[in-house]
């Protein structure tokens, strides 16, 4: 946490720069007088404080999945694509549509148990419950 002065064509200008939390901050010369950049500063910190202790709102299951699932339109082959999208299917089916943040570890291990019991059942092998895993949790 530090005020510094520099000089530029306009004038003497102010800026502050330090760390807080971990996170480099720096503003640009815009301030006139120290303690303008000073006050500057601490609401600054104040606003990045308040950010951290509040929780962000939450986004829902289904716009997360529908903004993975335009991501890997652009990126990935149709036959990735088809099966991520089955997969999201089975994973709405079971949770719902929620808050992703309302969504707890040991639904989704449920989920993939009640798959690996269907895979056994039927004689098949585990590689496309894997695949399930390997896509829901790249999902969060």
């Amino acid at each position: 946490m530090g005020v510094y002065s520099r000089k530029l064509a306009k004038g003497v200008k102010w800026l502050f720069r330090g760390q807080h939390l971990g996170n480099k901050y720096c503003s640009k010369c815009i301030y006139l007088t120290k303690q303008e950049a000073k006050k500057a500063e601490r609401e600054y910190i104040s606003k990045v404080e308040k950010e951290v202790h509040t929780p962000a709102n939450s986004i829902m299951l289904l716009s997360l999945m529908n903004d993975r699932l335009d991501e890997l339109q652009a990126k990935r082959s149709v036959q990735y694509y088809k099966n991520t999208k089955r997969y999201f299917k089975q994973l709405l089916d079971y949770v719902g549509d929620v808050e992703v943040s309302k969504i707890k570890t040991k639904q989704l291990h449920e989920l993939f148990a009640n798959e690996a019991k269907k895979f056994a059942t039927k004689g098949q092998t585990n590689h496309r419950h894997r695949e399930m895993q390997r896509v829901i949790h790249a999902l969060f």
